[in-house]
């Protein structure tokens, strides 16, 4: 009879991570409840797309106090993001997604898209926690390295 679709996405920060987890349970939840009276429940889980969130709030690093212990960490982030959407697709992808959801009879609970959320999910699911944690923790480390903060340049807009 009709359909819900929600869309979860990958963390950036711990309280970004929560509200996507948050979202994530309660579609789960919803799911049950409303299933008797012929309504889907499906999450959409995006990669990064290229899309004006990301470079109106690519910059969230010079906010941070010099100070901060999460200063190197805050600007390395930015600096694996907005190096990353400038080559990701634009979200036509999603939307085609969001479009098959609502026009099939019997959609999906989960839909993965983009070549990135959908590494994601399968390194998730064939690499233990550990090791999988140890590789991003070492692509933040790079991206953190004092060379690459000399060589950090603001983007352009």
């Amino acid at each position: 009879m009709g359909q819900i679709v929600l869309i979860t996405g990958a963390s950036r920060t711990s309280v970004y991570a929560a509200t996507k987890h948050a979202v994530e349970g309660f579609s789960e939840g919803l799911r049950w409840e409303v299933k008797p009276f012929g309504i889907d429940v499906c999450i959409v889980e995006p990669g990064i797309h290229r899309t004006p969130m990301f470079f109106e709030n690519q910059r969230q690093g010079e906010g941070v106090s010099s100070e901060s212990p999460y200063v190197r960490l805050t600007r390395a982030l930015d600096r694996l993001v907005v190096s990353n959407v400038t080559k990701a697709p634009p979200p036509d992808a999603v939307a085609r997604a969001i479009v098959r959801l609502l026009e099939a009879r019997s959609p999906s609970f989960r839909t993965i898209v983009g070549r990135d959320a959908q590494l994601l999910l399968g390194l998730r699911r064939s690499v233990p926690d550990r090791v999988l944690a140890a590789g991003l923790h070492g692509l933040l480390a790079a991206a953190r390295s004092p060379v690459l903060d000399r060589l950090a340049r603001p983007a352009a807009r």
